[in-house]
């Protein structure tokens, strides 16, 4: 039996790297958003805390200077929060993108697969044929020589 070769699996190969680098790029990109969602969160928790201690200023004794720091703090923080927005948008682009060039990628080796899919169907089919054509040689080759008159031994 001779061995099976896909004369495309060099780009096959190609393909499959091409498709693991996709995915890396997409894990990347999923941890800058991660980060970027953490950070978010802590911009916002810093705001939630600032809030309580500001309503805590306002209700007790009043310190003008102080309330003003807190709001200046707040807006400060909230700049901040619009900032960090525009990254974590900016960050579920560049997933998105990866995602789209992953899914590409996978398009494109999966359409190889199939080629040599076929392509070892064929060969396997050849194979049988091949097999089937020894078989049907050996059958009439005993055959022709039962009928000769010899007799040929069984192993």
């Amino acid at each position: 039996m001779a061995k099976f070769k896909f004369k495309l699996k060099t780009l096959l190969n190609l393909r499959r790297q091409l498709e693991e680098q996709a995915k890396n790029k997409l894990a990347k990109a999923v941890m800058a958003l991660n980060r970027e969602l953490a950070a978010l969160s802590g911009i916002r928790a810093a705001i939630a805390a600032t809030l309580d201690g500001f309503r805590a200023l306002s209700s007790g004794r009043f310190a003008p200077g102080r309330i003003r720091e807190h709001n200046y703090f707040i807006s400060a923080m909230r700049e901040r929060e619009k900032a960090q927005l525009e990254a974590v948008r900016a960050a579920e682009a560049g997933v998105a993108q990866a995602r789209g060039e992953l899914l590409a990628a996978v398009q494109r080796r999966e359409m190889l697969d199939k080629l040599r899919d076929k392509a070892f169907v064929r060969y396997m089919d050849g194979e049988k044929r091949a097999e089937q054509a020894i078989v049907d040689e050996i059958v009439s080759y005993k055959i022709g020589s039962n009928l000769n008159g010899e007799s040929i031994e069984e192993s």
